[in-house]
């Protein structure tokens, strides 16, 4: 098997990684990192003020559909526990169970 078969058939175009680079990244409470927006922690204490607290409702709407996305992926066990295959094969396993949610999703 030649190393064009072993890689995945999607790559993301020039405008495509420029667009993921600029778009503004999200994370929960635990992230720590620059350029990302999260949510603003409670005051150890304290309550946060309504302004805090709406803002934190839309990032959280924002983020909910990948955290959704990752649960449904989770539920498969190949992806879930410690890979043991080749490296080669699993591109190739993870459009499969992506295509298995899509499929559950349109026929549901």
């Amino acid at each position: 098997m030649t190393d064009q078969n072993r890689t995945s058939r999607f790559t993301a175009t020039p405008a495509l990684k420029k667009q993921w680079l600029e778009k503004p990244k999200l994370g929960d409470k635990a992230y720590v990192g620059e350029d990302v927006e999260t949510p603003q922690k409670k005051p150890k204490g304290g309550e946060s003020a309504e302004a805090e607290k709406e803002k934190n409702r839309t990032i959280s709407a924002k983020r909910i559909r990948v955290e959704h996305g990752v649960r449904k992926v989770k539920t498969f066990k190949i992806l879930r526990q410690d890979y043991r295959l080749g490296t080669w094969i699993f591109p190739k396993i993870a459009e499969t169970v992506i295509g298995l949610i899509q499929y559950a999703r349109i026929v549901a």
